[in-house]
């Protein structure tokens, strides 16, 4: 079955599109993901109002990547309307449960993902088709002409014989009660009139710039009370003890509430969303949940787990890479490969723990009744949420009303829903609606971080300095392990830049990687992690070969089934005109990786003063996502995910020690700031079209660091095996 037929099936057939008319009361509009009175909902995921605005049901939630904005361009590609006359509103999670996935089903497993929308492209885009000739179909029986002799065009359906015009809300009644004998086939990208032709921009920017934009942190309602949190310093201990009556007589405190494993009796959930050791100080205003939390007496149990540390567990890291580990990737004979090779070239890469650190914290406001629990938060997964909140509140999934606000950052953070089971047990306890705020010291010290990794590198080279044998053996922080201490493969994730996703073309190839656990937790964040690894030693065996670091890449991909590589690559290096002349302490560096179906390459500039004192001047990129849907938003996510990678690069670690994470704000865990931002320059040259439509939000973020460290070693002579850059001696003379 192919993808078209797929969503056909399930957006058609399966009740996506399942026609009728339905106008709500006012009573019936509270709930979020309900059209309002007098919209005609065309289906679940469109309605029309009287004034011919389209309402979109969106499962995604906007967190300041566009995707809603991408949105609105795949409807309004087919439907015939203007971008700026769509409304987007929030599906609801709850009415997915109740109607047969009729969100869900049809887009996928990613349809409540806040991030990605290209998976509900094709789904969108026939929702606005569907709808099209529905109304065409509506206005050729009032006008008694053929519905192929109209046409659609800024939410009208036009005559262009008579010049007669009937507007959408004066269809959308009709329209709603007709069946069409036969769903009309969406645009092909050879079509398109506004998809990579006409950028939308962020549709809530001027609520962000105003204030009037919600987010989670910000929601309040009447009688709420507000929740302060810690969790045990040490990420697996337990609580011992506590003595809430030290704390009960300061003001505004309504109560002290212990959470944790042994005060849970629930089943784990997806993503080991379970509750962890924690004290809660619930009282009438934030600040003062929050002082009487500083106040209270907390003995913690943390046994073994007080001597990890960071150093600890690089030595076990570098121990396991001396063994054999679970074979990711295997093509021809590397040992034989490497016993005739001229030389050898060997390097160990390390890479830390990284925390997401999103401008706003977790947080979720819960409001649990006898048949029903309410939330409103900043998610990156409904979905979760809502399954989460279900088994906390012991009620069925249909009884959870998910409530999305603004996201203020998430980068894979907000994946997990810990603040949610957290509310959930807590606004339970108290029996009012509580809002749950995790400061920002629990923000740091109780991260699921990107998984830290030492890889080990060898690769064999020819008489022509060109390699023949590759060999790759990483020991890092495997979260499938993490949540599955059976598990016995290696994680495809942290491994893909490393094998599944790299079309370099060698002789002998051998991947292997030890999955290991430390005491605290790792999972998904922006941008595969093995991308500073790899590039960075592909430019060392350019070094050792004496080959230019781009004529090596083109060698490697001499093979690549997929054109974009050599295509974008070359593209960079035009435009970044590579290997111009530069003055002493000055360099270019580049890399390439293939990250959510994008091929991104970029060249950074830097340049290093005998002192070490670093300057990374400009970076260029070109890509590969196939096509480009909002070229502005486009634009702004290689942006951003340049200047997130940039900082991860200059700045960003996490270590342990005694079983803690040492950081805890952003005065030990500094960002990049706005004199070490670099020119950022997008070039759009690189994309192949044909049928792909990849993400464009990821792609950036892998490349920054070893471009940046290329160029470095280039500059100064001195190669970097492991970030943050603020940690290395840089001069030179």
């Amino acid at each position: 079955m192919t993808r078209r037929q797929f969503v056909l099936q399930s957006v058609v057939l399966g009740g996506g599109l399942a026609i009728g008319m339905r106008v709500l009361p006012e009573s019936a509009a509270a709930n979020v993901g309900d059209p309002a009175a007098g919209d005609i909902e065309m289906s679940a995921w469109l309605a029309i109002a009287p004034t011919g605005t389209v309402i979109l049901q969106t499962p995604k939630g906007e967190a300041g990547n566009g995707t809603n904005s991408s949105m609105v361009l795949y409807l309004s590609e087919e439907l015939g309307c203007d971008p700026t006359k769509v409304k987007l509103e929030p599906a609801q999670v709850r009415r997915d449960f109740r109607e047969n996935k009729v969100y869900s089903r049809p887009g996928g497993h990613e349809t409540w993902f806040a991030g990605r929308s290209n998976e509900l492209r094709e789904v969108v885009q026939q929702v606005g088709a569907s709808a099209r000739e529905r109304l065409k179909a509506a206005a050729a029986a009032q006008w008694n002409v053929p519905a192929a002799d109209l046409v659609s065009k800024d939410n009208a359906i036009l005559d262009p014989a008579s010049g007669r015009r009937l507007g959408y809300g004066e269809l959308a009644a009709a329209a709603a009660a007709i069946t069409l004998s036969k769903e009309p086939a969406i645009k092909p990208p050879s079509a398109w009139t506004l998809m990579g032709k006409r950028s939308v921009k962020q549709l809530n920017a001027a609520s962000k710039v105003d204030g009037s934009g919600i987010y989670g942190i910000d929601f309040h309602m009447p009688g709420m009370l507000y929740a302060a949190v810690r969790h045990a310093p040490v990420q697996g201990a337990r609580l011992r003890s506590f003595d809430a009556a030290a704390v009960n007589s300061m003001p505004g405190v309504v109560t002290v509430i212990a959470l944790g494993p042994e005060h849970d009796t629930s089943t784990p959930v997806t993503f080991q969303s379970r509750l962890r050791a924690a004290v809660v100080v619930v009282a009438d205003h934030y600040w003062n949940a929050r002082k009487a939390l500083d106040a209270l007496p907390v003995e913690w149990d943390e046994g073994d787990l007080a001597t990890a540390s960071s150093t600890g567990y690089r030595d076990q890291y570098l121990a396991r890479l001396d063994t054999p580990g679970k074979v990711a990737k295997s093509v021809g004979d590397v040992p034989a490969a490497m016993k005739t090779a001229r030389t050898v070239v060997e390097a160990t890469y390390e890479s830390p723990y990284l925390e997401h650190a999103p401008m706003e914290p977790l947080n979720a406001t819960a409001h649990v009744t006898a048949d029903r629990v309410d939330l409103w938060l900043s998610t990156q997964q409904q979905e979760n949420a809502r399954m989460v909140a279900a088994e906390e509140s012991g009620l069925s999934e249909d009884r959870i009303f998910v409530h999305p606000m603004m996201v203020g950052g998430q980068f894979g953070r907000r994946n997990h829903n810990d603040e949610v089971r957290q509310a959930v047990a807590v606004a339970k306890a108290v029996g009012r609606p509580v809002k749950l705020i995790w400061a920002r010291e629990e923000m740091m010290r109780q991260g699921r971080y990107r998984p830290n990794a030492i890889t080990k590198f060898q690769a064999g080279l020819g008489p022509d300095g060109l390699p023949t044998a590759w060999f790759v053996r990483q020991a890092g922080h495997s979260f499938q392990l993490q949540q599955d201490p059976n598990f016995t493969g290696f994680d495809v994730i942290a491994m893909r830049p490393l094998s599944t996703e790299n079309e370099y073309s060698i002789d002998n190839i051998l991947v292997e990687f030890h999955p290991m656990v430390t005491n605290v937790m790792a999972h998904s964040f922006r941008g595969s992690g093995a991308g500073f690894q790899l590039e960075s030693f592909v430019d060392e065996v350019a070094h050792a070969g004496g080959t230019d670091p781009v004529e090596l890449r083109r060698w490697l991909l001499r093979n690549a089934k997929d054109p974009g590589w050599l295509k974008v690559l070359n593209e960079v290096a035009e435009k970044a005109d590579w290997g111009k002349p530069l003055p002493k302490g000055r360099a270019q560096g580049i890399a390439i990786i293939l990250d959510h179906g994008n091929i991104n390459a970029q060249i950074a500039e830097v340049s290093v003063t005998p002192q070490g004192d670093l300057t990374v001047h400009s970076i260029d990129v070109a890509f590969d996502c196939g096509h480009v849907i909002n070229p502005d938003g486009v634009r702004a996510q290689m942006e951003g995910g340049i200047l997130f990678g940039l900082s991860n690069a200059l700045h960003e670690e996490i270590t342990i020690e005694k079983g803690r994470v040492v950081q805890g704000n952003f005065d030990d865990y500094p960002l990049l700031r706005i004199n070490e931002a670099c020119e950022v320059r997008v070039h759009f040259g690189g994309n192949s079209g044909g049928d792909k439509c990849a993400p464009c939000g990821e792609a950036p973020v892998p490349p920054v660091t070893p471009a940046v460290c290329n160029a470095i070693f280039r500059a100064t002579g001195k190669r970097v095996r492991s970030f943050p850059l603020s940690r290395h001696d840089l001069r030179w003379s």
